[in-house]
């Protein structure tokens, strides 16, 4: 309980924000600013009501927002299930905020193509380190999520920073070439890896962001980035459950594969046969369907706590 009373204190004397655009949302969140290599940065912090019935050091979950797009957006876009999952499980979960909505991982063509450029990965690492000094955090269960281009930085977060994140779950987005040497020798990272084979903008199989006539990042396929996270954790690659999941006439069906037989971690794959650029249920509007269809077959959110939830007992 170490902070507790006192990290109430502050909470209390902070103004909760609700996030512009999103006015059935009922949770309040905590917009924080912090400073960065000398640059003021934000991000919002959900602390559940129900932290008081839960004990010991909690678990911090950072959730990433991909290009063009705000934290207060993803908070929409993933159906405000984090905070809600949170109330249940006692959590934390932080949305952090990109500078000019895109991030800069410090390395690769994307990032070199900013006209600003900033240190994203020293931005999380303060992030976790201020919520700590608030509400003491659980250093062995810090996850990391992100949809797009916020994937790539959950890869970058946890591949640079040996032991800092527990796990990393993606959704559309695969590997970029640039991060292979950093994530395929380490100590176990659990990995969940969510993927639409009809997504035009980071290839099912493997390509490149097919935008402007710039050269781009390439991006290895969903197959061989499950395939680097199973060697990575000494999985064995014979042993592992699948089903198929195609309840709804949503037009996709996805095969699930996970893999338990590893090195105190696991790997899991959702390959969404149908689906898009898109996280798994968001509300199809004009914008998402430009990116392709969203799977209504299962939660991310939901699959994201229950894998990591998963882990703290293994």
């Amino acid at each position: 309980m170490r902070r507790f009373v006192s990290a109430f204190l502050l909470i209390l004397a902070l103004h909760p924000v609700r996030p512009a655009g999103a006015e059935d949302i009922s949770e309040d969140m905590l917009r924080l600013g912090i400073t960065v290599g000398g640059e003021q940065r934000e991000f919002l912090f959900y602390v559940p009501q129900s932290l008081r019935a839960f004990s010991g050091p909690r678990p911090l979950v950072l959730v990433m927002h991909g290009v063009l797009s705000t934290e207060e957006k993803v908070f929409a876009k993933t159906l405000t299930r984090f905070n809600q999952l949170a109330e249940q499980h006692g959590f934390l979960v932080a949305y952090p905020k990109a500078v000019l909505r895109a991030w800069d991982l410090g390395e690769g063509i994307t990032s070199s193509l900013l006209p600003r450029r900033r240190d994203d990965l020293a931005f999380l690492k303060k992030v976790i380190e201020v919520i700590d000094s608030m509400i003491v955090v659980d250093s062995a269960r810090i996850y990391a999520t992100g949809f797009s281009l916020g994937g790539q930085l959950g890869y970058a977060l946890a591949c640079k920073n040996p032991g800092l994140i527990r796990a990393v779950m993606t959704v559309s987005m695969s590997l970029p070439d640039f991060l292979v040497d950093d994530c395929q020798f380490g100590p176990p990272l659990s990995a969940l890896m969510i993927h639409g084979t009809d997504d035009r903008w980071v290839p099912f199989e493997g390509g490149t962001f097919p935008v402007g006539p710039r050269e781009r990042d390439w991006y290895l396929s969903h197959e061989r980035t499950v395939e680097l996270f199973r060697q990575r954790n000494g999985c064995n690659p014979e042993l592992f459950f699948t089903e198929l999941i195609d309840n709804l006439d949503d037009d996709t069906r996805v095969t699930r594969r996970e893999w338990r037989q590893c090195d105190r971690s696991a790997v899991v794959s959702y390959a969404i046969e149908g689906g898009g650029h898109a996280w798994p249920r968001e509300e199809q509007n004009l914008e998402a369907r430009l990116l392709g269809r969203a799977t209504m077959e299962f939660d991310a959110a939901d699959e994201a706590w229950a894998f990591f939830e998963s882990l703290e007992d293994g």
